[in-house]
């Protein structure tokens, strides 16, 4: 009865003694993971200044083609809208002066 009763108390010796060690081994894992994954903070906030930075950039070059392509456009339209406008009003002008000369010279017969 001895030996069965040294024997359990091995085993849980045993059992408590690689469950003490399972622990510990996760425990040092987790805390080198935790170290090696850590990045301070002067890295994170130079990151975002960096990408602050190039935002900014791209808004400055996008504000400016904005304002390109505004002019272009208003230009272009004020081209394409008026120049038929013109061309009616000068077809108008020159049929109404043809219309004036033919009457003038048909007024001169009479």
């Amino acid at each position: 009865m001895n030996y069965n009763y040294l024997t359990n108390l091995i085993s849980n010796k045993l059992l408590l003694a690689m469950l003490s060690l399972l622990v510990i081994v996760s425990y040092a894992s987790y805390q080198r993971g935790l170290k090696h994954g850590f990045i301070p903070k002067e890295k994170l906030c130079e990151t975002e200044i960096l990408n602050l930075e190039t935002c900014n950039g791209d808004m400055i070059e996008l504000q400016k083609q904005h304002v390109e392509d505004l002019v272009k456009c208003n230009t272009e339209c004020k081209i394409n809208t008026c120049k038929p406008i013109c061309t009616k009003q000068t077809s108008k002008a020159l049929e109404s002066y043809k219309k004036l000369a033919k009457e003038l010279k048909c007024g001169d017969m009479k």
